[in-house]
């Protein structure tokens, strides 16, 4: 893995949390990233040009998870992570903001 960091928080598009059956087991969350349309060719371009080497995800200086290229992405959105509700629920706040809660538009 590179020190070097190749893509951030500007290159989100959308972030948020989502559930899976098996994970109401540990009551956790994952957490969901699509990348803006240029940083998703630039991460599918560099995960093509690292196959079998590994990727980190690291979210406020943690590493939550170094997993091996065995294919670029076919889709635009990574999900990572298991976590707490509260912690998945903090990363989706402190790094995405969204405009308004829905409601606010109808009004």
């Amino acid at each position: 893995m590179s020190p070097k960091v190749d893509f951030n928080i500007k290159d989100i598009e959308i972030m948020d949390v989502f559930y899976r059956p098996m994970m109401a087991l540990n009551g956790t969350l994952g957490v969901n990233i699509d990348f803006k349309k240029e940083a998703f060719a630039r991460f599918k371009n560099y995960l093509s040009k690292h196959i079998n080497e590994r990727v980190g995800i690291i979210i406020n200086g943690k590493l939550i998870t170094a997993v091996k290229i065995m294919e670029p992405l076919g889709v635009n959105r990574l999900s990572i992570g298991e976590f707490s509700v509260n912690e998945a629920i903090d990363i989706v706040n402190k790094f995405f903001k969204p405009l308004k809660p829905i409601w606010h538009y109808f009004s």
